[in-house]
């Protein structure tokens, strides 16, 4: 791609050139056939001038165009690592708030985690990215065709209606006494939730 400004200084070059040529030699002879090898080598060194001009053209847009790519990509890759970085500090400030929550919610209702560690840690985890992408901590144990809706609506928002009215914890996050998976643990460090849960995604 070259501009159109460097075909008219090419061809505004060659014509005064021509121009040049023909009047120096038609006053020395009156036969404008005198003047024909000085135009043809007048020519040639025009052309030969515009077709350099032209690559080192070429070439310049090229270094440009790989130039903007690459600053582009190099934006994008920044962008996008500076996004990741936001959000694993947003999970990771959700993770700690929410595991809080659930060691108190604990001690205040006298249940227990599951004698498997992992079930609560996931449950966990599922909160807290629940309190990041929806402002709310939304049960993610459940199937919701709307989640924005029923976050507002705060049904299932943990703690939710059943297990605030009647101790039933659908996730198995909260279990009482004589449940056959409870465990003995009442306190789950933010370190175990983040390894047993698989860490961030």
């Amino acid at each position: 791609m070259i501009p159109n400004i460097l075909v008219i200084v090419c061809q505004m070059a060659f014509f005064g050139a021509w121009v040049g040529a023909f009047t120096a030699s038609t006053s020395t002879s009156s036969s404008p056939s005198y003047a024909r090898p000085v135009i043809n080598s007048q020519r040639r060194l025009i052309l030969a001038t515009c077709h350099r001009l032209q690559n080192h053209q070429q070439n310049n847009f090229a270094s440009q165009l790989f130039a903007s790519t690459d600053s582009t990509d190099d934006n994008a890759q920044a962008n996008a690592d500076d996004e990741n970085a936001k959000h694993e500090q947003a999970m990771l400030k959700a993770l700690k708030a929410m595991t809080s929550f659930s060691n108190k919610y604990i001690e205040n209702t006298q249940t227990y985690y599951c004698s498997d560690l992992s079930i609560p840690a996931v449950v966990i985890k599922g909160l807290a990215e629940h309190k990041v992408k929806l402002g709310a901590p939304l049960c993610p144990c459940r199937f919701y065709e709307d989640k924005e809706k029923e976050a507002k609506d705060g049904y299932w928002n943990c703690p939710c209606v059943p297990m605030r009215e009647r101790h039933e914890c659908h996730c198995m996050l909260f279990l009482t006494e004589e449940n056959d998976f409870a465990g003995s643990e009442t306190v789950v460090t933010v370190e175990e939730v983040q390894k047993l849960s698989g860490g961030f995604s």
